[in-house]
């Protein structure tokens, strides 16, 4: 579970400060999908970015999993990180010197396993999303759509409790859009795993248990 109390967060100088998020509370369950909603520069990455401990509030609670997160050393976000959390961008981010197995299977390297596990995960998953017959590609030979099932493939590697999604869909044409939602519902249901995404795209609040405007 996540659960959040009082997070704020300022940015910029002493007379040029932000607030972007102000005593924001949210409580997410095990196994929920949420969405975050609202309009561009209200918070929505701020705050994705603060759940993943890729940044940090200014002040508030932040529970992940029943640990204070306000207490973790770096390394302890570090590892958590690796541990628990799945991220899925906009841009993609894969590797272009690296094959699509390669892309998928970086994570579980840093995790320490072996490389013939690593294989056969990836494998696996590029099985799941529909594209082991281009596991030996390179990013650039995939469409937008490949590349971001490639993405979501490779944040679940780690079979993270949850998983971020920023923005997923937003450089995607319709057809590849849904195609990409599809993805998303099928992992979500059959392993289980909270996502919370960031959109501004109406049509997918459908998708959602939980819908999180914000301002």
């Amino acid at each position: 579970m996540i659960e959040m109390n009082g997070i704020c967060k300022t940015y910029g100088s002493r007379d040029t400060k932000t607030s972007v998020l102000k005593d924001f509370n949210i409580r997410i369950a095990d196994g929920e999908f949420v969405i975050l909603f609202g309009r561009s520069g209200c918070g929505k990455t701020t705050l994705l970015n603060i759940i993943g401990l890729l940044d940090q509030a200014d002040s508030g609670d932040y529970y992940l999993d029943g640990q204070s997160v306000v207490d973790m050393t770096e390394k302890e976000r570090a590892n958590t990180r690796n541990a628990t959390l799945g991220y899925i961008f906009q841009g993609f981010y894969l590797l272009p010197d690296l094959t699509v197995a390669e892309n998928i299977s970086l994570p579980l390297k840093y995790a320490g396993l072996s490389k013939k596990k690593r294989d056969e995960k990836a494998l696996l998953l590029l099985d799941e999303i529909g594209l082991l017959r281009k596991r030996d590609l390179k990013p650039v030979e995939l469409s937008g759509g490949e590349k971001q099932r490639v993405a979501i493939a490779r944040a679940l590697s780690n079979q993270p409790k949850y998983i971020l999604a920023d923005e997923p869909t937003g450089s995607l044409d319709i057809a590849n859009r849904d195609q990409i939602m599809r993805v998303l519902m099928k992992m979500h249901k059959e392993k289980g795993c909270s996502i919370i995404m960031v959109t501004h795209d109406r049509e997918l609040l459908p998708y959602a248990d939980t819908i999180v405007k914000m301002q």
